[in-house]
């Protein structure tokens, strides 16, 4: 298991900042959503 994680630390580097990036994507979304409706409903 160590010695396969090792071996290819550049897929997994690439995968996590991938992840990541669709994370901070969603959570502007998010964020952006909520920060409407509040502006809406005042």
């Amino acid at each position: 298991m160590i010695s396969r994680v090792s071996s290819k630390p550049s897929i997994s580097a690439d995968s996590a900042a991938i992840m990541l990036g669709i994370k901070v994507v969603c959570v502007n979304r998010i964020i952006t959503a909520v920060v409407r409706s509040f502006l809406s409903t005042k």
